[in-house]
């Protein structure tokens, strides 16, 4: 009877501790504020290298036009520490489209940059944002320019491929 009592008190223990366990909410994502984003270009214009890499994961990708991958915030940081000493900029961004699933959004639209010799270049973004630790912080971002530099800047293109024989 005693030994009875005894499984019978661990079994209720053990499925009290589990129903309250699954009581418990998953922490809530908050929907994507576009004050981030404000407050992402507003950081851009004052060339806030260092705030403006705490917007990112800790392992954010970075795919500037002409360069290679750009990986991790220290890198992000000195990415844009050195971009903002050559270039000038402001940088517009222009949003048109947000898509949302779960923990990430995604955003693209148009960029206008301003460069210290009074170019404009126009060009596209593409963002994705990633909920962590109660924040939205930008997890890859790539963008172009649509204006071509010139042939003499351009990567040559690859060789096409062989054909293979017998095909046309």
């Amino acid at each position: 009877m005693k030994m009875t009592r005894n499984i019978l008190t661990s079994l209720i223990s053990t499925s009290v501790v589990a129903l309250a366990a699954c009581s418990q909410q998953p922490p809530q994502i908050q929907p994507f504020d576009e004050k981030v984003s404000q407050k992402f270009e507003q950081l851009m214009q004052q060339h806030d290298e260092e705030k403006l890499s705490l917007m990112y994961t800790e392992d954010a990708k970075l795919m500037p036009p002409y360069q290679p991958v750009i990986e991790g915030r220290p890198a992000i940081r000195n990415f844009w520490h050195d971009a903002f000493a050559l270039e000038g900029l402001p940088i517009e961004l222009d949003a048109r489209d947000r898509i949302a699933a779960g923990d990430f959004v995604y955003r693209d639209g148009v960029l206008t940059f301003h460069w210290k010799d009074g170019r404009t270049e126009i060009g596209k973004f593409m963002q994705f944002w990633k909920y962590i630790d109660g924040d939205w912080k930008l997890h890859r971002v790539m963008w172009n320019v649509s204006t071509p530099k010139s042939s003499a800047e351009m990567p040559k293109p690859a060789s096409p491929p062989e054909t293979i024989p017998g095909k046309k």
